[in-house]
């Protein structure tokens, strides 16, 4: 993180928005770093540094400079403890004269056998010699600049909401760790911490906890960060952050997880292995239970169907009390599968199967039939209970545990709802979008008008009469269709 006169950003309207460094800075950013060689002083190179500030942004020469201060090695070239020396001659008060002044300095001199005026302060950074350069190459020092502006700004955030695609078992570990304070939400699922500036105390220790945390959420191959900071010396105003998938900021090389137990990774590798018609896939998305996030061990699907899975090696009766408490709350089907030798209790409110050392694949794949089994056969025994504005079909499906297949079979009008390829959309918004003229539009520009239909929108639009004319890979122009 940098000090907080050292952050750059601007404003535009409601948002905050970071000053990051771009391609455009290599050159500074290789001067500055060449300034820290090995063999001079940090002081000689911090000096060098700052005549930069003439021709470019203060607060970036000297938040650089500050980065690349933190990793260099540096060493007192002193033989004796400068603290002895300055000791010894504040001792001899002070001296108004220059011939007082060399007296004392040469009574040291001679006690001490060193160069006084040279060691006396040679403890401090700035006269201490780097003996190991920066290992930083620009890029690496542009990232973590730019990671560093963010870390900052989250110092004044009133609240953090996360998404990542991937890593959520390691991201809610360490912000366990680090004693941050999270809710969790679905539909779309989101962690939201709460930030340092709602807190009535200890909010720089916290901030400090949310930044650490921020490096995890990056790492992912897809995520993103709103935050509501609170900027202003006296009359604070809060504005928002808003940052996704943003490639140039320093992340951690997350390890990919290790199984709990040795049971896990067998029963995955044998399913994987025995089972062609169900995938499996290792801690799916979080499910959200009583504002908290829970991840279960494994998902098993087929087409719409899902069952999550959870092994409970080694437990007792206050775990897995705790642990059906959580599935209880939970609208996902669950298999639990329990170690036979540790089971205190019979459970029967839950779907359970008990297995001795190791799990019987046979046993799981044949409650998953019998769950295949007890699926509707005919259209007509389904409701959809539809109720958003464009409600995918795999969603729908997966919601109502069947197949997407079986759904496909509907042919019968839902009421308030048109289908539109893949999609039922609400006849109210389809009716709405019918009185706009998209021709000639973009659709990047519609998507952001339309933002909650953006992913439906290319649909949409065929629906309506019209066709996409790519203007490259990103954007297109909207077009009559003749």
């Amino acid at each position: 993180m940098l000090p907080f006169d050292l952050v750059r950003y601007r404003i535009l309207g409601e948002r905050v928005i970071p000053k990051f460094l771009t391609d455009d800075n290599v050159d500074l950013v290789e001067e500055i770093l060449s300034s820290f060689s090995a063999g001079r002083k940090l002081g000689e190179a911090l000096e060098e540094v700052s005549h930069l500030e003439k021709v470019y942004d203060y607060k970036l020469v000297r938040g650089l400079a500050r980065l690349i201060t933190r990793t260099c090695e540096l060493e007192s070239q002193s033989t004796i403890d400068p603290r002895r020396v300055r000791r010894e001659l504040f001792l001899r008060g002070p001296q108004l004269t220059e011939e007082g002044r060399e007296k004392v300095l040469a009574e040291v001199r001679e006690m001490l056998n060193v160069d006084p005026q040279r060691v006396m302060f040679s403890d401090l950074d700035e006269e201490k010699v780097i003996v190991r350069a920066p290992q930083l190459t620009p890029s690496q020092l542009m990232k973590w600049y730019n990671l560093a502006l963010v870390q900052s700004l989250l110092l004044r955030s009133v609240r953090m909401i996360v998404w990542v695609q991937e890593g959520w078992k390691t991201l809610l570990w360490r912000a366990k760790r680090v004693g941050l304070m999270y809710n969790a939400y679905e539909d779309p699922l989101r962690i939201e911490f709460e930030g340092p500036m709602s807190l009535l105390k200890f909010t720089d220790r916290y901030g400090r906890a949310m930044a650490i945390v921020l490096p995890y959420v990056t790492s992912s191959s897809k995520w993103k960060v709103e935050a509501n900071v609170a900027l202003g010396k006296v009359n604070k105003k809060v504005y928002r952050l808003e940052l996704a998938n943003y490639p140039n900021l320093l992340n951690y090389e997350v390890e990919e997880d290790k199984f709990d137990s040795s049971v896990e990774e067998k029963f995955f590798k044998e399913f994987s292995s025995a089972v062609r018609d169900w995938k499996i896939i290792r801690e799916p998305e979080p499910l959200v239970s009583n504002g908290k996030l829970y991840i279960p061990d494994f998902l098993l699907t087929k087409g719409g169907l899902k069952v999550y899975m959870e092994i409970a090696g080694f437990w007792t009766r206050d775990y897995i009390r705790r642990k059906l408490e959580k599935l209880r709350s939970l609208r996902e089907r669950f298999l639990l599968l329990l170690d036979r030798e540790l089971s205190y209790e019979e459970i029967s409110d839950m779907n359970v199967i008990l297995f001795r050392k190791k799990v019987d694949v046979g046993s799981v794949y044949k409650w998953l039939k019998s769950v295949e089994l007890a699926q509707p056969t005919e259209v007509g025994e389904l409701q959809l209970n539809l109720t958003g504005d464009v409600e995918p079909l795999d969603q729908v499906a997966a919601r109502l545990g069947v197949g997407t297949d079986l759904l496909r079979k509907v042919n019968k009008d839902v009421p308030g709802y048109v289908k539109v390829a893949d999609l039922y959309v609400k006849e109210r918004v389809l009716n709405d979008l019918k009185s706009v003229n998209f021709s000639g539009k973009r659709l990047s520009e519609v998507s952001s008008e339309y933002r909650e239909l953006s992913p439906f929108m290319p649909q949409l639009l065929e629906k309506l009469g019209y066709r996409l004319k790519w203007i490259d890979v990103t954007d297109a122009v909207i077009v009559k269709s003749e």
